[in-house]
């Protein structure tokens, strides 16, 4: 490895620290502030902890970071140490600041106030747009947090036909139902309230990282099979002011050769790119996809230093 490849990975490893500094706190924060104090059970380890903290008074921080080191192990043992350093390192650093928070500020407990419905929504909504904002942070650096993640990569072995999304969700909601029962069984008041705050705050969780993740979907790209390439072409290009490949292909069922425009457009440019195929040809066949990023002319400059 020469000099510059060191300084590179120098740089990196010192923004990936920042990064899951700044994504651990504000998670942390998330836990401490609207999470515990309202017994949500937010899915994955953060659920469990939370569980243990509000039944039989456990810390959780420290549960959080005991629960996933067998997650870690056996992820260790199947994936290898590639794939769990960096999340070693989030994880670790959620467990000590919600930690650390909880002993700067120790009023912040429940209290019987918690159990008002109104306030209990608020706090289901600022912890899934809180929550997930940090997740998302130690996300853009390529790590996880544990828990939900690496469970449901550990099950997919098992079960490769069920998605990687659907099995989180299937993880978080095993959780959410358990914490469920278990307010239910030691007579914690308005359990069921508990449980639907909790499924609020994973949807809101899941949203607000994808938004993060893929900038709210601020591309599209326009596939357009019609027997008007050439008009629909030059009206894509003159009036929209935005470049198109023309891509040569033939029908499944007649294997008659057709051509296909795939044109890149801005979101707000979808229903000028709908109008002007439907004045040239009402027949055409278009298809409009979610581009998560689109880099080049017109767009984001494909030189552009990644996060």
């Amino acid at each position: 490895m020469n000099k510059l490849d060191r300084i590179l990975n120098k740089k990196t490893g010192v923004v990936d620290i920042a990064y899951f500094i700044v994504g651990a706190i504000i998670y942390a924060l998330s836990m401490n502030v609207f999470i515990l104090p309202h017994r949500i059970v937010p899915g994955g380890v953060s659920g469990i902890a939370s569980i243990l903290q509000n039944t039989v008074g456990w810390d959780a921080g420290i549960m959080y970071f005991v629960l996933n080191v067998p997650l870690f192990i056996a992820a260790f043992a199947c994936f290898g140490f590639r794939f769990v350093s960096k999340t070693f390192v989030a994880m670790t650093l959620v467990s000590v600041f919600t930690e650390l928070i909880a002993k700067v500020f120790p009023d912040l407990k429940y209290s019987p106030m918690n159990d008002e419905p109104a306030i209990g929504l608020i706090a289901a909504i600022c912890a899934g747009v809180t929550s997930g904002i940090g997740l998302a942070i130690i996300f853009l650096r390529g790590a996880t947090t544990g828990g939900s993640e690496i469970g449901a990569k550990l099950m997919r072995m098992k079960f490769p036909g069920v998605s990687f999304g659907r099995m989180i969700f299937l993880v978080d909601l095993v959780v959410i139902m358990t914490g469920y029962i278990v307010f239910k069984a030691t007579g914690v008041t308005n359990a069921e309230n508990a449980a639907i705050f909790s499924l609020i705050v994973v949807y809101l969780t899941s949203a607000v990282i994808d938004t993060v993740l893929d900038g709210n979907s601020v591309a599209r790209v326009a596939l357009i099979v019609s027997e008007n390439t050439d008009g629909i072409k030059k009206a894509l290009m003159e009036e929209m002011q935005r470049g198109v490949t023309v891509l040569h292909g033939s029908g499944g069922y007649t294997n008659n050769a057709m051509n296909i425009i795939m044109c890149a457009l801005r979101r707000q440019q979808v229903q000028e790119c709908r109008r002007i195929v439907k004045e040239c040809d009402g027949k055409a066949f278009v298809i409009i996809l979610h581009a998560t990023e689109v880099l080049g002319q017109g767009f984001e400059d494909v030189n552009k230093e990644p996060l």
